[in-house]
């Protein structure tokens, strides 16, 4: 949904940013939906940060004449508030590229733009601001030099174009997940998943206060957006017999992020790098198939150090016993949310330093004996498998793992009777040295 900016006339004491849908209610044609305003409040929070003041409330009460319009185009909705020195920002995506339908009518789009604006006037709204004048270097010639936006290097990050969202469909969870979420619960995403989730915090506490058709107005006005951060594909494809979409999404989470060789391994939370979760779709009016697996760094503690690729030798970093721990949370986790996980373990078979983590891995799974049963593991030597393109080899993997593909099964939703006719009932957990190459 698009939405229109507004800033309130009134002077910087009354600052307001108002987010006005541009289309109308669903629930009620006549109605022109409800327009999110964001004002500073007088107080602070004891750390200091600007508390900000957020309120719902009908368009048809909206007085234009006591607001101007701030973007000329309009925006995509709501990422959160960013909190920077005594100023309070409300970060708007301005511009986004649609990836296609996931399903019959729940698009996607790739965020491309996004602008900060400031709640206290303080900041300009300009990519370059005034930068402070010091008195005793300022000259009477010399204009006041320009310093980046306080908030360009996370609009930068934002736009780097890895993060996406959908007005109609909860990217951060799978499709079988939001098919069984109770109706009693607020619950709209998996926070491991939404990348603005700090961003966000706030107005999500202001939507659980919202009654149950005020917060419908709100999901359905597009207002606050949800992002992931990953890759999202969708194609249309058509056969003899019916069309419609296969799609692709891969999350990735935001609990152990990090760049290549700085991240590495477990935390002590259970949380690892790199830990995607991909899921398949394929639909069409008909009914709706979707597969889920999960890939992640090796569950250990382990780091690779050096600047230059030669020299990053792995290294454990923590004794087995001390270990022990991190590993049962990741995987009562993973069975908690999957039923059963099947390990594929890619590590090499000839470098040391993959011997050694492959090991350590192998030990530290044998070793959870009270959820044993809900863990498998098949080690494959990837690469030397595969050598001079010999994928053929690959078959020998996937006869191995057939029993618990088969038993896994997959999600199936029959759109017709609106039942659900299969679930999936475990997850095969992928892993080599980076989660990335193989």
């Amino acid at each position: 949904m698009q939405s229109e900016v507004y800033l309130s006339s009134h002077g910087q004491a009354a600052r307001t940013i108002a987010l006005r849908p541009c289309g109308t209610n669903r629930l009620d044609p006549a109605s022109q939906g409800n327009i999110l305003y964001f004002s500073p409040h007088e107080e602070h929070t004891h750390t200091g940060l600007l508390k900000v003041a957020v309120r719902l409330e009908p368009a048809a009460d909206f007085h234009q004449g006591f607001y101007r319009k701030v973007h000329s185009r309009p925006v995509y909705g709501c990422l959160g508030l960013m909190h920077h020195a005594n100023d309070t920002f409300i970060a708007l995506i301005t511009g986004c590229t649609k990836v296609g339908d996931l399903r019959m009518g729940e698009s996607v789009y790739k965020v491309i733009a996004v602008k900060f604006f400031s709640l206290t006037g303080e900041t300009p709204d300009e990519d370059m601001i005034p930068a402070p004048v010091n008195p005793e270097y300022a000259s009477d010639t010399e204009g006041p030099g320009l310093m980046p936006h306080p908030c360009r290097e996370l609009e930068k990050v934002l736009c780097n174009g890895g993060f996406y969202f959908s007005p109609q469909f909860d990217l951060t969870r799978t499709l079988q997940l939001q098919e069984k979420k109770s109706a009693k619960t607020n619950q709209i995403h998996d926070q491991s998943y939404l990348w603005n989730h700090f961003m966000l915090s706030e107005l999500l506490t202001f939507r659980s206060h919202l009654d149950e058709q005020e917060r419908e107005e709100l999901d359905f006005g597009g207002l606050l957006v949800h992002v992931i951060q990953g890759y999202v594909g969708c194609q249309p494809f058509r056969t003899a017999t019916t069309q419609g979409h296969i799609s692709v999404i891969s999350r990735l989470s935001s609990r152990r992020a990090g760049t290549r060789y700085n991240t590495r391994g477990i935390d002590d939370n259970g949380n690892v790098a790199n830990f995607v979760e991909t899921e398949t779709i394929l639909s069409n009016p008909e009914w709706c198939f979707a597969y889920t697996q999960i890939r992640g760094s090796v569950p250990v503690f382990w780091e690779q150090q050096g600047l230059q690729l030669a020299s990053h030798k792995i290294q454990l970093s923590r004794g087995s016993d001390a270990t022990k721990p991190a590993v049962r949370r990741h995987f009562e986790e993973l069975i908690q949310k999957y039923e059963d996980v099947h390990i594929i373990d890619l590590l090499g078979t000839k470098d040391q330093g993959e011997i050694t983590l492959s090991q350590e891995y192998r030990g530290q799974v044998e070793a959870l004996h009270p959820i044993l049963k809900h863990l498998h593991m098949t080690r494959f030597d990837y690469h030397s498998q595969v050598k001079g393109g010999n994928y053929e080899q690959v078959q020998s993997l996937l006869q191995h793992i057939r029993g618990d593909s088969e038993r896994y099964g997959y999600f199936y939703h029959d759109l017709l009777t609106n039942s659900i006719i299969q679930t999936q009932r475990g997850v095969f957990r992928t892993n080599c040295l980076d989660c990335l190459d193989r």
